[in-house]
């Protein structure tokens, strides 16, 4: 038996016993497993219930010749690929190509040479190997291809998840810092405001308290040669520089605050009619004073209006204050509210001297100060007032504008929602 072909299961197909007998023996001492059948019924049965590795069937045999058995075998899925060696005592051509086209892949003739035989089983079987170890190659080809594709598809999988990581990871970093450079840009601009203030403060209150100074050296003197009559007009110089120290505090607080984000804003539901004339009539105004204050107030039954009270106060003296103080021939500071359905105007009016136009949205801004300021003596001011009044206008979530024209006068018009959410 040759190594290529160990224990092959053959089955013989033959009606005729000697012949069955005669192939049995001869492929039984080459080292094959033989099985003997004699009739084509009988070989469809064996052969599906233990499919061989090669099947020598005979062609003319009653009942199911060897062609049928071919054509059944051949349609099974399961045995297709079993060899048929066809024997047969004809030799016309057409038997051959019959034999062949049936799914026969060898044809020997009877009588039959012995060593024939062998050569062409052997010869059969080893190209049935073959085959089979192609195809199982091919198979083992196809199932490395697939689990490659799998394994590639898994790792494109895996590079997309790690790259959006990555991205994501990268936005996060690109996020944080920018909050750490809008964070390092705000305590640099706190701490330039800090700055600024500190110098603001010390060269402002230099001023006023020399006021209170010389205003306490005119009270002892008064006291002291009994000219009392005077005692008003000192003690209104050293209330109107606390004031103006207190609102220069007050302001430069709210501004830091503000930048620290640190603020409390507590809206609450007030009669805002009621609130500007307390204002107004609180207002005190030195000894004959060039300017007076009138409150045009609204003919309304419903004025309440929701707003931080302490610093609508704040808002509203700053721009009284700064209405009078750029008015130095006097005349009337006018303050008008009116209320609409869903929101309430403010507006302070003066006829001081005005502001320049290419400066009017610059006079919000920190530590500005228009550029005529300097031509009213006695007010050096801080450039505070509007940036305060602005940010406080705006926590309210409402709008601050100004109109002005040189030497004519100042409207500054506010507009505060009526409630907030």
């Amino acid at each position: 038996m040759n190594a290529l072909t160990p224990a092959a299961n053959i089955l013989i197909v033959d009606d005729m016993l000697d012949n069955l007998q005669l192939l049995s023996a001869l492929l039984t001492a080459q080292g094959y497993r033989v099985r003997a059948v004699q009739s084509g019924d009988r070989a469809v049965v064996d052969a599906r219930a233990r499919p061989p590795d090669l099947i020598l069937l005979d062609i003319m045999m009653p009942g199911m010749n060897g062609y049928e058995v071919c054509r059944l075998i051949k349609a099974d899925d399961r045995l297709r690929q079993i060899p048929i060696i066809f024997l047969s005592a004809r030799t016309d051509a057409a038997d051959k190509v019959e034999a062949f086209v049936c799914g026969g892949v060898d044809y020997i003739t009877k009588p039959f040479d012995v060593s024939e035989v062998i050569v062409r089983v052997e010869c059969q079987l080893r190209m049935s190997r073959l085959q089979q170890k192609l195809q199982q190659e091919v198979l083992d080809r196809l199932a490395a291809q697939t689990q490659l594709q799998a394994l590639n598809q898994e790792l494109e999988a895996r590079v997309a998840d790690r790259t959006a990581e990555l991205q994501v990871r990268h936005q996060e970093l690109i996020n944080l810092q920018a909050r750490l450079e809008a964070a390092l840009e705000k305590e640099h601009s706190l701490n330039l405001l800090m700055s600024q203030l500190l110098e603001t403060i010390s060269h402002e209150f230099s001023t006023p308290l020399s006021i209170i100074n010389t205003a306490t050296q005119m009270l002892k003197l008064n006291r002291s040669q009994n000219r009392l009559q005077n005692d008003d007009r000192c003690f209104h110089m050293i209330s109107s520089s606390v004031s103006r120290i207190s609102q220069t505090l007050k302001n430069t607080l709210t501004l830091t605050t503000a930048e620290s984000s640190a603020i409390q804003f507590c809206p609450e539901q007030i009669d805002l009619d009621k609130l500007c004339q307390t204002i107004i009539s609180g207002w005190k105004l030195p000894p004959q004073s060039p300017h007076q204050l009138e409150f045009i107030s609204p003919d309304q039954r419903d004025t309440a209006v929701s707003v931080d009270v302490t610093l609508f106060q704040q808002l509203l003296t700053n721009l009284l204050q700064n209405a009078i103080r750029f008015s130095p021939q006097g005349g009337t500071v006018q303050l008008e509210l009116w209320i609409e359905p869903d929101q309430c105007v403010l507006q302070v009016r003066d006829r001081g001297i005005g502001i320049p136009a290419a400066e009017q949205t610059d006079v919000f801004k920190q530590f500005y100060r228009a550029s005529n300021a300097n031509s009213v003596p006695g007010t050096p001011g801080v450039g505070l007032g509007l940036a305060v009044a602005q940010w406080i206008v705006r926590l309210h979530r409402g709008t601050i504008a100004i109109e002005s024209e040189l030497g004519q006068g100042t409207t500054v018009t506010v507009t505060l929602p009526k409630f907030h959410a």
